[in-house]
């Protein structure tokens, strides 16, 4: 198994796939701190390897369809607007607060009363007077 390669300085991707150093107004996404250790297959997929004590590029890497990408190739868009859908959430499970979940009830608001003047203290009860 390959070892890793530890990077020199800070690295980062462009967005066309170029590795270039902190500081560049280019830079995208964080590939390696200085210090870290940068996994074989990642190396692999960005073309890396090490020059003396310096890490260098190859050759800039293509995803599938002639985009770079570092995660996985976003999905086909819709043919016509009418197939797109809309992204939804996954549905909890029913027993999520048993699972360690948050269970929460949601009440709609009540419309917000007018305020009105404060009420005068309750004056205590008096004694009927004795005739």
């Amino acid at each position: 198994m390959a070892e890793p390669i530890i990077a020199d300085r800070r690295l980062w991707q462009t967005a066309d796939g170029r590795l270039v150093e902190e500081g560049d107004p280019e830079a995208a996404t964080l590939v390696a701190g200085e210090g870290s250790a940068i996994p074989p297959e990642v190396a692999e997929r960005l073309h890396l390897k090490r020059e003396g004590e310096k890490v260098v590029q190859e050759k800039t890497p293509e995803a599938p369809g002639g985009v770079v990408s570092s995660t996985a190739p976003p999905e086909p868009a819709p043919a016509s607007p009418s197939e797109a859908q809309p992204a939804r959430r996954p549905a909890p499970p029913e027993n999520a607060a048993a699972e360690g979940g948050a269970s929460v009830k949601v009440t709609p608001a009540s419309p917000k009363e007018p305020e009105s003047e404060p009420k005068p203290p309750a004056t205590p009860p008096t004694k009927p007077k004795e005739a």
